[in-house]
């Protein structure tokens, strides 16, 4: 780590070195298209990182085939998730700036070359940018949609939802680390909104209004079952500091786990476990009953349109 932390490089310096951290498990032809992006990037890089998360060999083999230049492949023996092979790459870089990217997602030409320039307009140490986002039933393509953002990340939007693609649009100062620290490994899930949150205590996250990258959304992907231990652990990390700083937050935040909660298990087809956790996040939080209101109607249609 940096001997000093939360510095944001000069302007008048030499640029910024940034390292690019790619975690990646049992994809090839999608990891292409996003290290090609990063290549083609105006602001060249100091290097990338590609931390292949125990792929099967055969994939494997064609990773590390990658590696070459400012590509480095940092291979973990078995398959751990993805924020412990993001932590991998954490640990390994050392440019000024780390950029993340997710496997599956690619960036324009001159998102670093103009996130940088608004970091550094903004003396922003932590920064993500607004995104377009692709939506995929299975393997088909439904639809391309902007995602719009504030120009700053808020507490108060935060504890409901992390809606920011952190993971593939985050450029931060390397110095954060030291205070900020890693992704929490024990989530196979909801790791980017864990930890966002703990970014913010630290500094304010800056928000590029501008789109520059493009991410792969798939509301009906069935992650991982493990629900309630997740959202448990989120609860008793998060819960207590909320709750000194606001109750309101607090109570918002556990509405939201349950919120959350419910459409995991819609998509593990556990309907009663559904309808428990939507009820359980209007009685926490009654102003949430609109967005209750919604989820539950959205819900019925896919339940009777698949029969």
């Amino acid at each position: 780590m940096p001997d000093t932390p939360h510095t944001v490089p000069d302007n008048h310096a030499p640029p910024p070195r940034i390292s690019v951290v790619i975690p990646v498990y049992n994809r090839f032809d999608s990891l292409v298209q996003a290290l090609d992006s990063v290549k083609a990037q105006t602001w060249p890089v100091h290097e990338i990182l590609i931390v292949d998360d125990g792929s099967e060999a055969a994939i494997a083999a064609q990773i590390a085939g990658l590696e070459g230049g400012a590509v480095r492949v940092l291979r973990q023996a078995q398959n751990s998730g993805a924020a412990a092979a993001r932590n991998v790459g954490l640990a390994a870089a050392d440019g000024d700036y780390i950029a993340l990217l997710d496997s599956d997602d690619y960036w324009l030409p001159e998102k670093l070359a103009r996130q940088i320039a608004f970091m550094q307009q903004h003396n922003a140490l932590f920064s993500t940018t607004a995104f377009w986002a692709d939506y995929y039933r299975d393997a088909t393509f439904l639809r391309r949609e902007l995602q719009r953002l504030p120009s700053r990340v808020r507490l108060g939007t935060l504890v409901f939802s992390c809606h920011f693609a952190v993971s593939s649009t985050a450029v931060f100062a390397r110095s954060l680390l030291a205070e900020v620290g890693f992704q929490d490994a024990a989530l196979p899930y909801a790791e980017d909104w864990d930890w966002l949150l703990q970014v913010l205590t630290i500094t304010p996250v800056h928000i590029l209004r501008e789109p520059c990258a493009v991410v792969e959304a798939h509301p009906q992907r069935n992650y991982a079952p493990q629900v309630a231990a997740v959202y448990a652990r989120l609860f008793k990390k998060r819960f207590p500091d909320l709750a000194r700083k606001s109750l309101v937050l607090a109570l918002r935040f556990l509405s939201a786990l349950f919120y959350q909660g419910s459409k995991r298990f819609f998509v593990q087809g556990k309907w009663l476990r559904c309808a428990s956790c939507l009820a359980l996040a209007l009685l926490t939080w009654p102003l949430h009953g609109r967005s209750v209101a919604r989820q539950a109607r959205h819900y019925l249609r896919l339940k009777f349109r698949r029969g």
